[in-house]
């Protein structure tokens, strides 16, 4: 469940610390979303630059639980990137687009 999710990056999980969202920065705030997002059940996932707003500490808590949740649930997710790190460490396909029209499709190698 999401508290769970959470508590991995650190952040309360009881229902009255998530009263006041404007309280948390805007870094707690996108783990938030993205945790919530994890425990939706959904079959699709659309995270576009998901790590943004996340500090380094941060950033590995959320790209561990993608690959944990990708392994565990067999979703299709899709990440919106400008990182090629990203991309080559967390996706098994990849899509480059520029001025809006698909250049390039390819597997990565190494990834599940």
């Amino acid at each position: 469940d999401h508290w769970a999710l959470l508590s991995r990056f650190g952040l309360p999980v009881n229902r009255r610390a998530f009263a006041e969202l404007n309280r948390f920065s805007g870094g707690q705030r996108q783990a938030i979303s993205f945790c919530m997002a994890l425990s939706s059940g959904r079959q699709i996932l659309l995270f576009d630059e998901f790590t943004s707003a996340l500090d380094e500490p941060a950033k590995e808590v959320a790209f561990s639980l993608l690959d944990e949740y990708h392994r565990a649930s067999h979703s299709t997710v899709l990440l919106v990137t400008h990182s090629d790190s990203v991309a080559d460490n967390l996706a098994n396909r990849r899509m480059e687009m520029k001025d809006g029209r698909i250049v390039s499709i390819c597997a990565i190698s190494g990834v599940s």
